[in-house]
Formats: structure tokens, C-alpha cells, sequence
């Protein structure tokens, strides 16, 4: 808890992932950060599988393939959601938008009129992701504000304001609502 943390990041081919989630329903959560405690899943473990299986040289491809999928049906099993790539496209899309400039007033107007739609094509476009706009632009807000705070040294209230909230309170409540703690308590923890 009071210690410093290395984050480990691993990309697995659509196909692998359609093997093991392509049956699940959307599902709002599963865009952008979910949080997997370590206590209780143990993720070092999965990690740790996944590491070994790419670099060992003397495994045949076939049988690393299969072994990537342990860690996706681990993901399943303990609740993650995975969204499809044609949803994962659009609103990748609209937070590569969103984050040109976080600060700013965005409206659903606006942006469907950036990618030449009307309001109502660009919200059923969205709801493929299980996510409306104003979910998807809080989201992407709170997430680079986490980024911030664990990146930067940056007052609390300058990330606040930086990620478009009007209030330092409003981003505090925001945050610990999305993920379970308090933006202070992350400073806290880099001691």
C-alpha cells in the first residue's frame, strides 16, 4: 500500500478475446478502466503465465495461443468485461476527441457534427458501446485525471480543473464513485 508500483501491460489478438467474450452482452463497465484487486485475485499470477509463455522460445505457437486464452477466461470468470472491437472503435473515436480537450464544454451536438452525423445516428453509433455520451465523456475525464495524479505532481485541484470538472469536490466525488478512492488518497499512497 505504501509502496511504489510497476505497471505491466499486455495486448491479445481480437481473435483470442472473440474466442472467450464474443457470447457476453455489453455491458457499460467495460470500457476503459476495471478494477482488478490484487489481495483478492491475485492478477501477478495470470501476469506471470503470460510472461512465461511469451518469452519461452521452445513452445509451438499453437500452444501459446492456447495459453493466452487462460488468462482472458481468468478475466471472465472474476467478472471483467471485454468489449467487442467495432465498439471499442467508436468510442475510441470519441475519446480521442474528447481528449484533444478535456476542459472544454463538449456537447453531443458538437461532436456528432465532428464526425458528420446527426445527434440521433451518433447516439445509437455510441450505444453500441453500452455507453451514452455523457458516461463516456466522464470517463474519459476521471481516467486521465487518475493518469495525472500518478504521473504528475500537480495539485488536485489544477487535474480537476485540467480534466473539465468545475470543482475539485465534484472530481474528488467523481473519482472515488468510478474507483473506489479518493484522488488524495492516491498522492497519499506515492509516499
Amino acid at each position: 500500500m505504501n509502496d511504489k508500483y510497476q505497471a505491466d501491460g499486455v495486448s491479445i489478438d481480437n481473435a483470442l478475446v472473440d474466442a472467450v467474450f464474443a457470447d457476453q452482452s455489453a455491458n457499460p463497465v467495460a470500457t476503459g478502466i476495471q478494477i482488478v484487486r490484487g489481495e483478492e485475485q491475485q492478477p501477478e499470477e495470470v501476469l506471470a503465465l503470460v510472461k512465461e509463455t511469451l518469452t519461452n522460445a521452445s513452445l509451438p505457437e499453437a500452444l501459446k495461443q492456447h495459453r493466452l486464452l487462460e488468462p482472458l477466461i481468468w478475466l471472465r470468470h472474476i467478472g471483467v468485461h471485454l468489449p467487442k472491437p467495432d465498439t471499442v472503435n467508436s468510442l475510441s473515436k470519441l475519446r480521442s476527441l474528447i481528449e484533444t480537450d478535456l476542459s472544454y464544454a463538449w456537447r453531443a451536438t458538437d461532436v456528432a457534427s465532428h464526425f458528420a452525423m446527426s445527434e440521433a445516428t451518433f447516439r445509437r453509433w455510441l450505444a453500441k458501446s453500452g455507453h451514452g455520451f455523457a458516461k463516456a465523456l466522464l470517463h474519459a475525464r476521471l481516467e486521465k485525471g487518475l493518469a495525472l495524479l500518478q504521473s504528475t505532481h500537480d495539485p488536485i485541484s489544477n487535474i480537476a480543473l485540467d480534466c473539465g470538472f468545475n470543482t475539485p469536490s465534484h472530481f474528488s466525488e467523481a473519482f472515488k464513485k468510478r474507483f473506489g478512492i479518493r484522488p488524495k488518497e492516491i498522492r497519499l499512497r506515492e509516499r
